[in-house]
């Protein structure tokens, strides 16, 4: 990492190492804007006013948390700095001239309990030098809006516009797939380095942000065409402190009293060395006691237990140099998986995951201005699969019987270094803020199958197909090197206009083709005021080399052998099913179109009207070389899709600490495969065009949190909500002989609608601060299934199951020790 850094410096020493010149006036004030531990930060808007004579100047610090004014007539003006996620700041009597001079301000971030009166957070603004269309929950907006089992932060995720999540909880950004999302954990990619998808787990209470950008996003980020959702955990600071969720276990009364859940969350943190060092810690502990409604009492659990725990370093090694190493450890063990009234308990089988995440960060701030970041991350899951036994497995209409057929056991691994340095500001037609930087990684990847043969009944119970998988237990590896290099500049030509122009180039050893990705993105304010902003972008995006694709013919194959009406009768010989690549591929990409205008309407309302088209080409996907119901597969770069999004968002903040959001989108999310073969789908057919599985035109959510009118019996008290309201996803339909039918995706799941209220009420006991909340999700008991019976031939063809019920949550939190 010190290699890298030295590398970077010494190729860009002469614009880094130019000195600052000296104030050429008595009116300049140098700002530097810097957090609680003495970190920079960025983006934070500073605005001077003075009454007499009337003077009004405003900037925004750059990414060493810099900013300068000039021209200012002398005087005492009162500042004001604010940042999303921190605590605004007005400091009065801000003395400038007769003489230059440097000023350093300290924000505070969000916290669950504040000491110091009369502080507000910052309100949502129009930042216009923010180009990417992010959308942004904070830590105090994620412990605090109702959801859905909130010990998963994914659950939170489709609250956020642009983000909608699938009936495994894997969220999709923009309408993309899941592997087209770029995760980062603390600025590391967290992304699975196989599937794409998001796997990482860390405790909700440890979450200082989200953020997710869908297009107009720096080419600082690649091997997305979807977008960048971005994860940002909290670092201890000069005071110890404490807090723990749920404690205490629930119970339910249900054939019997018994533990259902213990979900307890803790975080500490504090100094090491105050001033110097602290760290931060957020164990996270979850036991299910999983027992399915409906099933026999003996056969109706699939127990879960995770355990993860987040530890977290930094160390000021010096002003201008900041250490920071965390690790990440995440352990979970479901008993009978799939458990369900179609699946019984012996044809489940037992799942265990473990992933690590290890990383070490350095930051250097020089003297001109500059900021050289490295880092090093390793990132390591594994997954085992193990069936119940050793019965043979058949599959009917509507379930299953015997023992699972597949044992599966997975080992990835990516080494990933990174550096980026941020160049001083350059005033030449204009003002220039240059960033370079790299991105290199390795990945490792290791399976293991062993599958044993499937018997596919009728509804008449008659045998209709055997699948055999010869050649079985496989095991194979597959590696890939990836290497990413971008260069930005971002122009202010005018006061109101801002260009960010830049180019991108990703390689990686299975394409072996360099992939150049020019973006261009802009903002213009139409008023001195800042009321009013333009947004408007372009640009070329690349999706990272699927290994889920790639591996598909190392998998295994397969062969069919299908029965006649007797069940008996062979009816030729068996179909073999197989996978192949060709010589040559291509990397998926897309090509981003958008446009946006915000306004800032009266009451301190925000109000974003978005507007985005994504075109996808060259993306994966395997394409029958004969009959679609088995043979050769080759994987081919012809999958094209086309997701456009209309959007209007608007933000609210009561009492300027209550925030509120609602947000409705129109979208469209369609491709021309939508059907993906892999040697362990029962269910084939041709492929064809129709939407993706997260299709939904309609979209509308809600949610917020505001203090309720103080009754006798009811002082205090907070009421949040959360609202979802969506069009139902797609799916498709199967006959009684696992094949296809059209037309494809041409069912929908009904309107799915979910208004989750809540009470919550801050006390005082025993010295200690304490938060209890209690409220429902779906308090409606809108049905909202989660499964479907798609076997056209059967007598309960459309039968939705799995429906959401009204259910009522309480939470209890340890807030820490009252001041």
């Amino acid at each position: 990492m010190s290699f890298a850094r030295n590398v970077l410096f010494c190729a860009f020493f002469l614009l880094v190492a130019r000195p600052l010149l000296p104030g050429q006036g008595s009116d300049s004030l140098r700002i530097t804007v810097v957090d609680e531990n003495g970190s920079p930060v960025p983006s934070a808007r500073i605005t001077l006013h003075l009454a007499q004579p009337a003077v009004y100047a405003q900037c925004e610090s750059d990414f060493a948390g810099r900013c300068k004014l000039a021209g200012l007539a002398a005087g005492a003006y009162q500042m004001h700095v604010e940042r999303q996620g921190f605590y605004a700041l007005t400091q009065p009597n801000v003395h400038v001239g007769p003489y230059s001079y440097d000023l350093e301000i300290s924000l505070q971030h969000l916290e669950e309990v504040k000491q110091t009166v009369n502080v507000v957070a910052s309100a949502p603004e129009i930042d216009p030098a923010k180009t990417a269309n992010t959308e942004s929950l904070s830590g105090l907006d994620v412990v605090n809006i109702p959801y859905p089992v909130t010990r998963d932060y994914r659950n939170i995720l489709p609250f956020i516009p642009g983000v909608v999540a699938d009936q495994n909880g894997q969220p999709h950004l923009a309408g993309g797939h899941a592997y087209s999302n770029l995760d980062l954990l603390d600025g590391f990619d967290v992304t699975d380095p196989v599937d794409g998808q998001l796997h990482v787990r860390v405790s909700t209470d440890a979450i200082r942000s989200i953020d997710v950008s869908t297009t107009r996003y720096s080419t600082q980020f690649g091997r997305s065409t979807a977008g960048v959702l971005n994860l940002t955990t909290g670092i201890g600071d000069d005071h110890f402190r404490y807090s723990a969720t749920n404690f205490l276990p629930s119970f339910k009364a249900n054939q019997g009293v018994y533990l259902d859940k213990v979900t307890p969350r803790v975080t500490l943190s504090g100094p090491i060395r105050k001033g110097r060092a602290w760290f931060f810690l957020a164990p996270d502990t979850e036991y299910d006691y999983g027992r399915i409604a409906g099933l026999p009492r003996n056969a109706n659990r699939a127990p879960l237990w995770r355990f993860s725990n987040l530890a977290k370093a930094q160390v000021n090694l010096s002003e201008a140099n900041i250490l920071t190493a965390s690790f990440l450890f995440d352990r979970l063990k479901q008993s009978h998986t799939g458990l369900s009234a179609f699946t019984p308990l012996g044809a489940t089988y037992n799942l265990d995951q473990t992933g690590y995440l290890a990383n070490l960060r350095d930051q250097h701030y020089f003297h001109s201005g500059a900021l050289l970041e490295t880092g090093l991350n390793v990132f390591e899951q594994e997954a085992d699969a193990n069936p119940l036994g050793d019965a043979p497995f058949q599959l009917f209409p509507n379930g299953s019987s015997g023992s699972y057929y597949n044992t599966a056991l997975g080992r990835s691994r990516r080494t990933q270094l990174l550096g980026n340095l941020y160049l001083p500001p350059l005033n030449r037609y204009g003002r220039h803020n240059f960033q370079v930087g790299f991105d290199a990684d390795r990945i490792v990847y290791h399976q293991f199958y062993m599958r044993r043969p499937i018997s596919v009944l009728r509804a008449d119970s008659t045998l209709d197909r055997v699948v055999v998988f010869p050649g079985e237990p496989i095991h194979y590896r597959r590696n890939n090197t990836q290497g990413s290099a971008y260069a930005q500049d971002r122009w202010s030509p005018l006061e109101r206009l801002l260009v960010e122009g830049g180019v991108r180039f990703d390689w990686d050893q299975v394409v072996r083709d360099v992939a150049v990705e020019p973006r261009l993105s802009g903002t213009y304010m139409l008023d001195a005021s800042g009321d009013t902003k333009l947004s408007f972008g372009v640009g070329s995006f690349y999706d990272a080399t699927n290994l889920s694709f790639l591996t598909r013919p190392l998998a295994g194959t397969r062969l069919d052998y299908l029965f006649g009406a007797d069940g008996r009768t062979k009816l030729g010989p068996p179909t073999l099913t197989r996978f192949s690549l060709p010589p040559a591929i291509l990397e998926p990409r897309a090509i981003n179109y958008s446009a946006a205008v915000e306004r800032k309407l009266p009451r301190e309302v925000t109000l974003r009207v978005e507007f985005l088209q994504r075109r996808g080409n060259h993306g994966f996907v395997y394409v029958p070389q004969g009959s679609p119901l088995g043979g050769d597969f080759l994987l081919t770069n012809r999958r094209r899709e086309h997701y456009t999004a209309l959007t209007l968002t608007a933000r609210y903040t009561l009492a300027k600490n209550y925030p509120f959001l609602f947000s409705y989108t129109r979208s469209r999310a369609l491709s021309n495969a939508v059907l993906d073969y892999n040697v362990d789908l029962i269910a084939f057919g041709a492929q064809g065009a129709g939407p993706l599985s997260w299709d939904v035109p309609n979209r509308f959510v809600a949610w917020g949190m505001a203090p309720l009118p103080s009754l006798p019996l009811f002082h205090k008290l907070d009421f949040a909500f959360s609202l979802d309201v969506h069009s139902g996803s797609p799916f498709s339909a199967a006959n009684q002989l696992q094949q296809v039918v059209p037309p494809l995706q041409g069912f929908r799941f009904p309107t799915f609608f979910s208004f989750n209220p809540y009470l919550e009420k801050r006390l005082h006991f025993w010295k200690y601060d304490f938060a209890v909340r209690g409220g429902f999700d779906n308090i409606t008991a809108h049905g909202n299934p989660g499964a479907v019976n798609t076997n056209v031939d059967s007598p309960h063809f459309l039968q939705f199951s799995n429906f959401d019920r009204r259910t009522f949550t309480a939470r209890l939190r340890l807030l820490g020790k009252k001041k």
